[in-house]
């Protein structure tokens, strides 16, 4: 008797240990891997945001003391680590295409490139370069990018994801810039520090931009580089109009498919560029979409058919009730996971134009699966 008390006492035992390991031992599965899915968001930080007023010149100064070390690291390794050792290009050549676009350059923009120069102590050939080596590098070939606008019961949103060659820094490096010319409307600049173009941005009048490469042989390098005049534009325009006007007066050093969203209007559209025509693709049920093919011009060779069929199914499910957290989610299944050295989702922003709101994501790949930082273009 005492030894069947015996192995009784031992076999609840076990049980018992069964019964309490097994949930600890499967707790702890789930939490590894919730932050598993989740390190991204959990490890994200703010990024930098850098205030700037003055004149060109001023912001210049003031952004080159400021990033000093971070305009030499990106020279360093986007430059001379990505584009000459890793592509092959040759830096006397993109000084020489640098040089070339100089003269193409509204003045105002170079001041602010020999006040960052000056400020950095970089020279000023370097700085050009980081200016201009989108159009003397990426004209060639399509990128990827995804772009949205929806208008919603609450006003606008507008989104983004920037699929950017990385070479294992341009997500490391993004910043937003506020910037407040002494001639201009105030502008929110989501970009990197020494480049003076646009990509993604907004100004105070709730005009909103982004960039998408596209794909066209009809190219002009004697004109001023893209993105500077999409900078120009939000400085000096407050309309869809405006803003279409000012882009199809000159050609163009690449194609690309540009959202123009204005939260006076509550209207958006995508203007296709290619270096000698356009068109515009209007607002279809609250909705309109772009990534990096042509849907007006008859030029074929982009990319981007199937990201594009997702953003219009996503959207068209949440239609005029779309949130915030709806905006990031759709990001999300169209972004770019890629290698650290290669092409992935740089940066990754929704924006909310009439509180003049960002939400912003970028420091993480793809960026869209890290924390999103409201950041307010305010005075």
């Amino acid at each position: 008797m005492p030894v069947e008390r015996a192995i009784s006492r031992d076999w609840l035992r076990s049980q018992v240990r069964i019964t309490w390991h097994l949930p600890a031992v499967l707790g702890c599965l789930a939490l590894g891997l919730l932050l598993a899915v989740n390190w991204n968001w959990l490890t994200s930080s703010r990024p930098a945001v850098c205030r700037l007023a003055g004149s060109h010149f001023e912001m210049g100064l003031m952004q080159g003391r400021a990033f000093r070390q971070e305009i030499g690291r990106l020279f360093a390794d986007y430059i001379i680590g990505g584009l000459v050792q890793t592509e092959g290009w040759q830096l006397e050549d993109l000084i020489e295409v640098g040089r070339h676009y100089e003269a193409f350059i509204p003045s105002s923009y170079r001041e602010e490139m020999r006040g960052i120069a000056e400020g950095s102590g970089i020279p000023y050939d370097h700085i050009l370069v980081m200016n201009t080596f989108p159009d003397a590098v990426l004209g060639a070939t399509p990128r990827a990018c995804s772009a949205f606008a929806v208008r919603t019961t609450r006003g606008l949103l507008v989104a983004r994801n920037l699929d950017w060659t990385n070479y294992g820094v341009a997500h490391r490096y993004g910043i937003v810039q506020l910037l407040q010319p002494r001639d201009g409307h105030r502008v929110l600049n989501i970009g990197w520090p020494g480049m003076v173009g646009v990509v993604t941005g907004m100004n105070d009048q709730g005009l909103v931009i982004t960039l998408n490469m596209a794909y066209a042989i009809d190219l002009d390098t004697k004109t001023t580089p893209l993105l500077i005049r999409l900078r120009e534009v939000l400085e000096r325009q407050t309309s869809i109009q405006e803003a279409v006007d000012s882009l199809t007066r000159q050609p163009r050093t690449f194609a690309a498919n540009v959202l123009i969203a204005s939260s006076n209007e509550n209207n958006a559209v995508v203007l296709e560029l290619s270096g000698k025509r356009h068109a515009i693709v209007e607002m279809r049920e609250r909705i309109v979409v772009t990534t990096n093919f042509f849907q007006a011009l008859d030029i074929r060779g982009g990319t981007g058919g199937d990201r594009s069929d997702i953003l219009t199914e996503v959207l068209r499910r949440t239609a005029d009730y779309t949130t915030l957290r709806d905006a990031r989610g759709a990001l999300s299944k169209v972004c770019f996971r890629g290698s650290s050295l290669g092409m992935a989702t740089v940066q990754s922003a929704v924006f909310e134009p009439r509180r003049l709101l960002a939400h912003v994501a970028t420091g993480k790949l793809p960026a869209s699966s890290g924390r999103y930082y409201e950041i307010r273009l305010s005075p």
